[in-house]
């Protein structure tokens, strides 16, 4: 009866080794500088591996350390202001990348009391001030200058 057990354990064994192996996948870490153009570090940068779920910041010297689960892993890295950018670890431990700043402007928006909205997406009356029209007056306190511009406020 022992001997019958015995190629049944084997036979078990080796298929769970066989097919229990990717879930025993490594990750393993991957560590890095993002900077801008002018190489100057960003802090705050957003670092995603794509396809994963595994999101990281850059901190203030713009360093920042990400478990991946491939050689051949992508980096997503985006910032406010920049240009996003894509980097393939191949293997390697430390990587870095060079975000480009852009020079967008904003559309107008609208600040009200829980939100914004873009000027166009109002319909009820609005009144702008401008900020040159703020640096003429002699009110040193910013809410009384913005206050005695507008027509309306009580």
């Amino acid at each position: 009866m022992r001997q019958k057990r015995f190629p049944w354990a084997i036979a078990m064994v080796i298929a769970f080794v066989l097919f229990s192996s990717p879930l025993f996948a490594q990750k393993r870490l991957v560590t890095g500088i993002i900077a801008d153009q002018n190489n100057a570090p960003l802090s705050g940068a957003t670092v995603t591996v794509k396809g994963e779920k595994e999101v990281t910041s850059t901190d203030a010297n713009g360093a920042f350390k990400i478990q991946v689960s491939s050689d051949k892993a992508i980096l997503l890295v985006s910032y406010v202001g920049a240009k996003n950018i894509e980097i393939v670890t191949e293997g390697k431990q430390t990587v870095s990348g060079i975000l480009t700043i852009t020079d967008t402007k904003l559309s107008e928006v609208v600040v009200i009391g829980y939100g914004s909205k873009r000027r166009a997406d109002i319909s009820s009356s609005i009144s702008s001030v401008n900020s040159k029209d703020l640096l003429r007056l002699s009110i040193t306190v910013a809410s009384l200058a913005v206050a005695s511009q507008l027509k309306f406020v009580a």
